[in-house]
């Protein structure tokens, strides 16, 4: 019956090409489960006289619904360049990418395609305006935190799965969302900034050994970059005594990567000062001190300055302990 209903709609294009008949073409290929022509058919109904965008809609609708997905992402992907050529649309430009990257997040090998459309978004965001791209109001935020929480999820998604490379730019784009969010009071958005910051760093260290290779000159910049900004906040939560808000496993985090880009820029001073900054704040235990000592002794860019200075924190807070633990105890001082 669908053969013979192409038949009939052949025929009827001949006499009249239209959108009509392009579009019943493309439902009837859906129907078939024969992806590539819908997709191929999907720019036929472009060239049509008749076009209205609202077909690219109604084509993406229909995929959804017969579960097509590569068809929808295709349909709203030629949705999205008509916003670029500045065309009035029927619906938020904003709208189209979150349904993109809802239907490429059930899919779990599209993080990839899903990073794109998220960067794309941003992109947009950042030329257009956040008020313009999100919307105004409560709207707005709501879509402005769907964002930001959904490149978190997908980075902590990929993390889980060592997908270090797309962990770590999920997390920087994170940053870039919750950014817009972030009213320069401490707060959420701040918060997860600064996670979102150091757990990219922390990604991009991860493929490094995964991959057993050398991060370049420029990532290490980059790295750099973004632990400046994650310490900004730090500080100023350190300086208000309420470094407590974040998790003490992710203010570590923080300090040994400090600690490590900065011995790849011969930055010595600042890896004693980020250290002895972090052995004076809450966060701190004689556990992450030991292991900060005898990474700064054993990494190819070890500081014996930081690892005396860190086993001797660690020393004296273990001696002081009801109940020491004499095996690290003796650990340390071999150590030293």
């Amino acid at each position: 019956q669908l053969d013979r209903a192409h038949e009939y709609i052949e025929e009827a294009e001949k006499l009249e090409p239209n959108i009509d008949c392009s579009f019943l073409k493309f439902k009837i290929y859906l129907q078939k489960k024969d992806y590539s022509c819908a997709i191929g058919q999907i720019d036929a109904m472009t060239s049509c006289l008749d076009f209205s965008p609202d077909f690219l809609s109604l084509s993406a609708h229909e995929a959804i619904s017969c579960q097509a997905l590569p068809v929808a992402t295709a349909s709203l992907s030629k949705f999205l360049s008509f916003y670029i050529a500045g065309k009035t649309m029927p619906t938020t430009e904003v709208v189209v990418f979150r349904t993109l990257v809802t239907i490429l997040t059930q899919d779990i090998g599209s993080e990839t395609e899903a990073l794109n459309f998220l960067l794309q978004a941003q992109s947009r965001a950042s030329k257009l305006g956040t008020e313009c791209f999100f919307g105004s109001g409560e709207t707005g935020k709501r879509e402005q935190n769907w964002f930001a929480v959904t490149s978190w999820n997908l980075g902590s998604r990929c993390g889980n799965a060592k997908k270090y490379e797309l962990c770590g730019e999920f997390c920087r784009l994170a940053s870039e969302f919750y950014g817009y969010m972030d009213t320069g009071e401490p707060g959420d958005s701040t918060m997860m900034i600064c996670r979102s910051l150091i757990l990219s760093v922390t990604a991009m260290v991860a493929l490094e050994k995964q991959n057993k290779s050398t991060l370049t000159e420029t990532q290490v910049k980059l790295a750099a970059e973004l632990l400046v900004r994650a310490g900004k906040i730090m500080s100023s939560w350190l300086s208000d005594g309420r470094d407590c808000i974040m998790e003490p496993e992710l203010i570590f985090m923080y300090t040994l990567n400090a600690f490590d880009i900065q011995g790849r820029l011969n930055n010595s001073a600042f890896q004693l000062l980020v250290v002895k900054t972090f052995a004076g704040s809450k966060s701190c235990n004689y556990n992450y001190l030991l292991q900060l000592g005898i990474f700064a002794s054993q990494s190819p860019r070890s500081n014996p300055d930081v690892s005396t200075f860190a086993l001797n924190e660690c020393l004296s807070v273990m001696i002081a302990s009801a109940s020491p633990d004499y095996p690290t105890i003796a650990l340390i001082i071999r150590k030293l």
